[in-house]
This record gives C-alpha cells, sequence and structure tokens, in this order.
C-alpha cells in the first residue's frame, strides 16, 4: 500500500440508519459481514486525486465460487426512502465495466447496479432507490454479482443522499399514476430497478429494435449459456397494498422459441412476509414483431405484506437445438388503474 502520510484524514462517520455516511474513519468491521467474500478496512491504495483523497478506504476480495459474494450491513431500523433518493459511493475497480449493485432487503427489496467508467482509479456512484421500496433493514454490496470471477475492489464514502440532493440515473418509477415499476422502459440503457439472475444466460439492456425509444431488455437461454434467466420488480408497493387493491400489469414483447423444451414463464406474486399468497400466471405466445399485453387482477385476501413482483424468464430445458428469446419493453404495474 502507498505511505498515506499526504492522505486527507476523515472527521466523521455514521453507521446509523438515519445518517448512514461509512467514510472508514474507523474500522468497522464489527458491522460489516463479508459472505463468502473478505473485507478488510486499509490505507487508500491511490490518495493523490480529487475524488477520494481520503487515508482509509474498504477492500473486497471477491470470492470466485459464489456468484453472489457480498459485505451487507444490519440495521436495527428500516432505511427511509422517502426522506433520502438512495445512496452514493466511491469505488475503485480493475477494469472498466465492472457491476456495483447495492440491494435493500428484508421489505420491499430492491437492487440497482450501477456499471464503472474508468479503470484503476477512483469514481463516484449513485444508486437510486423508489420511493415504494420500504421496510428494509438490511444493506447488501456486490461486485460483479451473478458471475464467478474473483477480484480485488476498494470502496469508501458509502452514504445515504436525500431527494433534494441531487443524483440521477435509472431507478426512478414510471409516471403513469400509480405505477410502481421501476424503469419499466430501460432508457437508461441498463437494468437498474430490476433484479437480474443471469443464471447462466443472459439479460441485458440493447438497441435491437426496441418497441418505443431507444432501449430494450433481452433474455437469452440456451443449453450453452444457460437455462432460466430471470428478470424481475420484486417486491414492490410492500406495506402499502391493500387487499382489493386492482393491479394492472401491461408490457411489449416479442421474441423467438426454438426446440421442444424452449419456454417462457411470466407470473406476477402477491407475496406474503415469508413465501407467495397469489400467483398470477401470464401466457404469451412468440412473435417476430412486438405484441402489447395487458391484464388486470384484484389482490386476494391474506398476507400481502411483500407486496407486487413481475417475474419474466426465458427456459430451455438443456435439449440440443433448444433456445429461448424474449425482449421487453414498456413494462408498468399499476395500483389502482
Amino acid at each position: 500500500m502507498t505511505d498515506p502520510s499526504a492522505c486527507e484524514a476523515e472527521t466523521a462517520q455514521s453507521l446509523n440508519v438515519a445518517d448512514f455516511n461509512v467514510t472508514f474513519q474507523t474500522d468497522p468491521s464489527a458491522n460489516i459481514v463479508d459472505t463468502e467474500s473478505t473485507f478488510e478496512w486499509v490505507n487508500n491504495p491511490d490518495f493523490n486525486n480529487a475524488v477520494n483523497p481520503s487515508c482509509k478506504v474498504g477492500k473486497f476480495i471477491r470470492n470466485s465460487t459464489f456468484q453472489y459474494s457480498n459485505n451487507n450491513i444490519v440495521f436495527g431500523t428500516p432505511l427511509d426512502f422517502n426522506a433520502n433518493a438512495g445512496f452514493k459511493m466511491k469505488v475503485w475497480t480493475p477494469a472498466i465495466g465492472t457491476k456495483v449493485s447495492l440491494k435493500a432487503e428484508g421489505g420491499s427489496e430492491e437492487l440497482v447496479t450501477k456499471t464503472t467508467t474508468k479503470a484503476g482509479e477512483w469514481e463516484e456512484l449513485t444508486f437510486d432507490f423508489a420511493t415504494g421500496t420500504t421496510g428494509n433493514t438490511k444493506l447488501v454490496l456486490f461486485f460483479n454479482i451473478d458471475s464467478n470471477t474473483s477480484g480485488t475492489f476498494y470502496y469508501d464514502d458509502l452514504k445515504l443522499y436525500t431527494r433534494t440532493g441531487g443524483g440521477g440515473g435509472g431507478g426512478t418509477p414510471g409516471t403513469a399514476a400509480g405505477d410502481i415499476a421501476v424503469n419499466g422502459g430501460f432508457e437508461d440503457g441498463n437494468l437498474d430497478g430490476w433484479a437480474a439472475y443471469n443464471n447462466g444466460g443472459t439479460i441485458e439492456a440493447v438497441t435491437t429494435q426496441p418497441s418505443t425509444g431507444t432501449y430494450c431488455a433481452k433474455l437469452f437461454a440456451s443449453p450453452e449459456t444457460g437455462l432460466n434467466p430471470t428478470l424481475k420488480q420484486e417486491r414492490k408497493a410492500a406495506g402499502t397494498l391493500a387487499v382489493g387493491d386492482e393491479v394492472k400489469i401491461t408490457f411489449d414483447y416479442r421474441g423467438a422459441l426454438t426446440g421442444e423444451s424452449g419456454a417462457y414463464s411470466i407470473q406476477s406474486f402477491v407475496e406474503a412476509a415469508n413465501g407467495v399468497n397469489q400467483v398470477v400466471n401470464i401466457s404469451v405466445a412468440p412473435s417476430d414483431t412486438w405484441q402489447t399485453y395487458s391484464t388486470t387482477y384484484t389482490v386476494a385476501a391474506g398476507d400481502i405484506s411483500g407486496g407486487i413482483t413481475l417475474e419474466f424468464v426465458a427456459i430451455c430445458g438443456g435439449v440440443p437445438g433448444c433456445s429461448s428469446t424474449l425482449y421487453l419493453d414498456n413494462i408498468s404495474v399499476i395500483i389502482n388503474p
């Protein structure tokens, strides 16, 4: 490590949920759980810059055998994404295009992913969370989520920022009244606001003939790539959903299936605190042109505290010759349309 004699010492740090700001002024190891990863409190390896001249930072060593290697912090009370817009964090990664993800867990869970634009130097990323994200008592940090790559990364100044404090990017809800879907048009060119589980397949925002705008999402599965890549809006409106609410789901789609085992699975769930209270199955046929699907259902009685999940899966049964391609655009989930 570089001699930290010329670095700028941190002057404040808070691990409280109300004013969370991890500057690494002191060692937070007692509060950070490293799951299939290694956390270290270390000297800043690159303090001679304007972005992050601080003395101490966090070091994240990723385990290549675990796709969801992470650092996480558990809070005593839920994070507030009504007063706060999300998080800012400074990162140092060895490669451009490194995926950096923050996930709020424990309530209406949301995963926000950003990609780095610099290699071997510090940059600050902004992670916007939707206002409907509630009840979460855990914050999880991933580098290159859903992969089997090893690596060493650094992070610093992980802090909440308020909705009046600026910060742009994906992750804002749709414009329709009552819409709880986040980044449903993929127009930021990424999957921010979505939980994406590649499962060996591929999920990406692409410019290949979108329904409208510039981008759409593409899911692809084959025996060679993976059998069931899954894209989700997870646990939206948790804590605010009511029995008897009408849920309107609309999306544009196109795609192709080959082989007898190629298929799509599209479902909406009304989530309980643990498990599922209600399942709505959605059936669409492959089409080489864009189609619009829309359905409305009523929230049934029972434990609905986990909110609404909308899940898209491209399935390939592993039989040679099988493939499943699904393009998606203009996705909305509207409560009481």
